[in-house]
């Protein structure tokens, strides 16, 4: 028969998986007023640059649902890497 304190290790590991279970369960479980999160509309942003030179590249109109931010970092993808990003400014169209 095993000891009491072997039992006792047993249960307070057996107890602890249960509240931990519990207290995850509780977390994922949608309440019926969530709503999923709905994106913004795509906006218009024309972003002029310079190259890592300093020689200024053709403007770039991009369509992206976020700020100039994300405009940006689309506009870079466009230039293929010539632009310096610190360059870069966007604005809506």
């Amino acid at each position: 028969m095993p000891s009491s304190r072997v039992l006792f290790m047993h249960m307070r590991k057996s107890l602890a998986g249960m509240v931990v279970l519990a207290g995850y369960a509780a977390l994922t479980v949608p309440s019926a007023q969530a709503q999923p999160p709905v994106a913004p509309p795509p906006q218009g942003f024309t972003c002029t640059a310079q190259d890592w030179a300093g020689h200024s590249l053709q403007p770039v109109a991009v369509q992206v649902a976020g700020d100039s931010y994300a405009a940006a970092r689309e506009a870079q993808t466009r230039w293929w890497g010539k632009a310096k990003f610190a360059t870069i400014a966007c604005t809506p169209s």
